[in-house]
């Protein structure tokens, strides 16, 4: 009688588990590593959306409501407020002296993905120039001469 039975042993068993264990194991810190990048790429992203979105808020303000003073009290949207940990917003307004009149409008996002990690920011930079404004011509002078 032939006693020889098929199938694996309990070595081949015990050591196909291991491999098996390493290979879930590694899969699972991918896994991690990769929800963690797509989390910090997804804050950058929602960063730069606030930021373009206070541009355009700023190239439809009147001229004269360009001041740092008063768009200090600008704040975050919600959504973004929600999405980024200690999210902060700042908007710089330098005037220059140069004709046309302008002023160089800086907006900078700011917010820390985690802890242990350092603060990161966004910053986008315009240009504004003054509303152009009719002027009527001094009197006793006409243009079309």
């Amino acid at each position: 009688m032939n006693n020889k039975r098929s199938g694996f042993t309990l070595t081949e068993t015990v050591v196909a588990g291991i491999i098996l264990s390493t290979a879930i194991a590694v899969s699972m810190q991918m896994l991690v590593a990769t929800s963690a990048q797509h989390q910090t790429m997804e804050q950058g992203r929602i960063a730069l959306l606030e930021a373009g979105n206070v541009v355009e808020r700023l190239s439809v303000l009147p001229w004269s409501k360009l001041d740092a003073d008063e768009l200090s009290a600008w704040n975050l949207g919600p959504q973004a407020a929600r999405a980024l940990p200690g999210g902060k917003l700042e908007i710089q307004v330098q005037p220059t002296s140069d004709e046309p009149a302008a002023k160089r409008l800086t907006v900078v996002v700011s917010y820390s993905p985690k802890e242990k990690q350092p603060a990161r920011s966004v910053r986008l930079v315009t240009w504004r120039y003054a509303d152009a404004i009719a002027t009527p011509p001094p009197e006793g002078k006409n243009e079309n001469k």
